[in-house]
């Protein structure tokens, strides 16, 4: 009857390092999924990081051309006023 007691324990003790060695496994394969997706992060952090100087030379660059845009406009708009004005002072002085 000892020899059955033992048996019982032997075989509770079997099932426990089953469920332990399946529990390891579910475990290991979650943390490379958790890997996995923390390195495509990273890679994605890295892209981003690589192209945010060049999105920010473009960026300046169409500021810079609507800068011109704009200080051409501001010239024509100059010598407009300054035409005016200078009709208007012939007209005052005649």
């Amino acid at each position: 009857m000892n020899e059955e007691i033992l048996k019982q324990i032997l075989s509770e003790i079997k099932g426990v390092k089953h469920g332990q060695e399946q529990l390891e496994k579910k475990m290991e394969a979650r943390f490379n999924t958790v890997d996995n997706r923390l390195e495509s992060i990273e890679q994605t952090l890295v892209r981003m990081e690589a192209d945010q100087p060049e999105d920010i030379t473009a960026l300046l660059k169409q500021i810079n051309g609507k800068l011109e845009d704009k200080d051409y406009d501001v010239q024509a708009l100059n010598k407009r006023v300054f035409k005016v004005e200078s009709e208007i002072e012939k007209i005052t002085q005649q």
